[in-house]
């Protein structure tokens, strides 16, 4: 007693480094015939103890495991918001592409775009000429002056 006394716990105190664990293992389905069926069969393994401070280690893995998780999670419905945006892009893009009021409208713009560009010419080409001083040679046609294009 006084010898065991003086030494480190760890030395005093006999401990076992494994330990057997029983698994009860079962199979979807019915088994065939002449087979035991899988709810009555184990399987046997063995498995080390933990040491000291493992207890720790291991909170601190599933503390980092389940913040892993929810940093999964999150980037999953991130993901889910992306695809369903861009699938509402597309939904709208479709639409200003082929419904005909739209294209109509397009158009019209685009024609308009253009009198107005024709019309900014020929009002830019006169004022040169007026600062001429020849008001007959004025274009007031749709087709820009000469020199301007």
């Amino acid at each position: 007693m006084q010898d065991e006394s003086q030494r480190d716990l760890r030395l005093a105190v006999p401990t076992t480094t494994a330990a057997t664990i029983t698994v009860v293992t079962t199979k979807a389905g019915v088994p065939e015939p002449g087979e035991v069926p899988a709810a009555f069969t184990t399987k046997t393994f063995t498995t080390s103890l933990m040491n000291a401070g493992d207890e720790f280690e291991n909170a601190q893995m599933e503390e980092a495991a389940r913040a892993h998780l929810a940093a999964a999670k999150s980037l999953q419905s991130a993901v889910s918001a992306l695809n369903a945006s861009a699938t509402a892009i597309d939904e709208v893009n479709d639409k200003l592409q082929t419904d005909p009021n739209l294209v109509r409208s397009r158009k019209n713009v685009a024609r308009m775009r253009t009198a107005i560009r024709g019309w900014a010419q020929r009002r830019w080409a006169n004022l040169k000429r007026l600062k001429t001083g020849d008001a007959s040679a004025f274009d007031s046609g749709p087709a820009p002056p000469l020199g301007l294009t």
